[in-house]
């Protein structure tokens, strides 16, 4: 039995980069797929529907975006682990990145599991390529800076001026400790492997002093602070740093 492509479908993601995705492809409707003799393999971030070459294919093909791990929609702009987002693509569409706004509906989600549902319009005699791709979510980097001495005085530094930071005053720890909080100006990109390298200062009377030449990157754990003025709510990822 011969089978022919008639489906690739390349997934891509901002977070995770040219690593490997944590999604699995799947069938809306297994026994369906089966029984109209299709096939999906999927291999790293590439996605194949396969025909019998003996059969025609379906007018319509509908596959399920899974996550692997929680994570994704964690670092997923547009993810909502309590509906599956539905998209109806037509054949002139060759490419979508995940909005809810251009969703054409919304199913009840029963496992934060399923990530989008896509339904395919299918050409009896072509096969289709779509990209599909995420962006990653933005958070402001807060450095909690605790020990030391004079720790207002402290300063962020990006070598590469992309970020500034500002000094955001003292808080208390749930430990009781005193932090320090200096924190980006901007949100930054969240990424699996992180290329900032920010520097942790001290002005002094011979030039700055380096107190922490590459301070931790952020992590995912996300949290919503106040409202920008007549703007949306904000993600801030905590970071602490010890001076002990």
């Amino acid at each position: 039995m011969a089978y022919r492509s008639i489906l690739t479908l390349s997934l891509a993601h901002e977070y995770y980069g040219s690593d490997a995705i944590p999604l699995q492809v799947r069938p809306a409707d297994a026994p369906a797929f089966d029984k109209a003799g299709l096939l999906i393999r999927q291999r790293g971030n590439t996605v194949q529907v396969l025909a019998d070459d003996a059969e025609a294919h379906p007018d319509t093909l509908s596959l399920d975006v899974l996550t692997q791990t929680p994570d994704v929609f964690v670092v997923s702009k547009g993810a909502d682990w309590r509906n599956v987002l539905m998209f109806d693509l037509s054949l002139d569409k060759e490419a979508l990145t995940l909005d809810p706004d251009e969703a054409q509906d919304k199913l009840p989600q029963h496992r934060a599991e399923r990530l989008v549902r896509l339904n395919f319009a299918m050409a009896p005699d072509a096969a289709r390529s779509f990209d599909l791709s995420f962006e990653a979510v933005e958070a402001l980097w807060a450095y909690h800076v605790t020990g030391g001495q004079n720790i207002e005085d402290l300063e962020v530094v990006d070598p590469k001026a992309h970020v500034s930071f500002s000094a955001q005053g003292q808080v208390i720890l749930p430990n009781g400790q005193q932090a320090f909080v200096i924190r980006s100006d901007v949100p930054v990109p969240a990424r699996a492997r992180p290329d900032q390298k920010f520097t942790l200062q001290r002005p002094s009377a011979f030039g700055p002093e380096t107190l922490v030449p590459v301070l931790p990157a952020a992590g995912i754990s996300f949290k919503p602070i106040e409202e920008e003025q007549g703007g949306a709510a904000r993600l801030q990822s905590d970071i602490y740093v010890s001076l002990w």
